[in-house]
């Protein structure tokens, strides 16, 4: 990251101030006492980090008009150009590139500083006056550790003091020429890696014997799916006797009635005014049955004994020569 320039719209003594294209290289602010220097390191820091909450040392709120906060220009490591925007309380950090807002500018500024938080920071790359005051008061090797431990470590730490840390560090983990401990890390970590070697070789072991049980299980698989098949078919054979069973009798039926058609023989045709003629002989029988209801029964012949030829004679011609109805 490059910071190329800013624009303080309100910030402790500063108002409207706009400072763009600064050149590479170091870049030398200075100027007489109280006139904002440490307000501007302040502000630098505020635009990466988040300005301080408000009653605090380094809040500084505005004190010549203007809204608190400002712009600050940068460079990424990619090379692109971005703009921070912050203001006071209550206002959203705000990044544009190429004058495009971008939807996560709390991405954006991890992507910038990376890991690095704001205390590491003033530690490392903005020392306060006080604090180069304190080098005035120490000697030449003392200066010497303190520019060694800032440049490693950030400002106010000492370089004796981080090896005093890196070798407790150390000596927990292994000590050198130091008896034999479990309490070391180390010996810790070995004795982890010795149990998970042995729980590998025990889980491969057990391995063995699955390409055995998948090929039983892929057996069994096949199995059932033919039983599987087998079941439908037989279902399917049960449904077709039960509707053979259930249409016998009406088939065996049809056999016998064809059989009876087949023992009458051929039937002979009928003429076509067979219907005709039967209604006129209908209706003739229907016509002589009333008819004969209607006439009387004719007397019993009588009897007649020892009579004359002629007399007999008489008798039948008389039957004979009647009309018809007449009694």
């Amino acid at each position: 990251m490059r910071i190329d320039g800013w624009h303080i719209d309100g910030y402790g003594v500063h108002q409207d101030l706009n400072v763009r294209d600064l050149p590479e290289g170091l870049t030398i602010v200075h100027g007489l006492n109280e006139t904002g220097k440490s307000t501007l390191q302040d502000f630098l820091v505020g635009m990466l980090f988040g300005f301080a909450r408000k009653g605090a040392k380094d809040s500084h709120p505005p004190l010549n008009g203007g809204a608190h906060g400002g712009r600050l220009f940068i460079t990424d490591s990619g090379g692109r150009h971005l703009t921070i925007h912050r203001g006071g309380r209550g206002t959203k950090l705000r990044i544009t590139a190429t004058e495009a807002e971008l939807t996560s500018p709390d991405d954006v500024i991890e992507s910038v500083i990376g890991t690095m938080t704001k205390p590491a920071f003033e530690s490392v790359f903005a020392v306060h006056t006080e604090e180069l005051n304190e080098l005035s008061a120490l000697s030449d090797n003392e200066v010497r550790d303190l520019i060694f431990s800032a440049s490693v470590l950030g400002a106010g730490h000492a370089a004796k003091n981080a090896i005093t840390t890196l070798e407790s560090t150390r000596d927990a983990m292994w000590k050198p020429k130091g008896r034999l401990s479990s309490n070391y890390l180390l010996a810790n970590l070995n004795s982890q890696l010795t149990e998970a070697r042995e729980s590998l070789a025990s889980a491969q072991q057990r391995t063995k014997h699955l390409s055995a049980v998948d090929e039983e299980i892929i057996s069994v698989e096949t199995e059932l799916e033919k039983l599987r098949f087998a079941l439908e078919s037989g279902a399917n054979r049960s449904d077709l006797v039960s509707a053979a069973l259930t249409q016998w009798t009406s088939w065996s039926d049809g056999l016998a009635a064809a059989q009876e058609l087949d023992d009458l023989g051929p039937v002979q045709t009928l003429p076509d005014n067979a219907v005709t003629a039967l209604e006129t002989l209908s209706a003739r029988l229907s016509a002589l049955t009333e008819m004969s209801k209607q006439l009387a029964p004719l007397p019993e012949e009588p009897e007649i004994q020892n009579a004359p030829a002629g007399a007999s004679m008489t008798v039948a011609q008389q039957k004979q020569n009647a009309p018809a109805g007449a009694s």
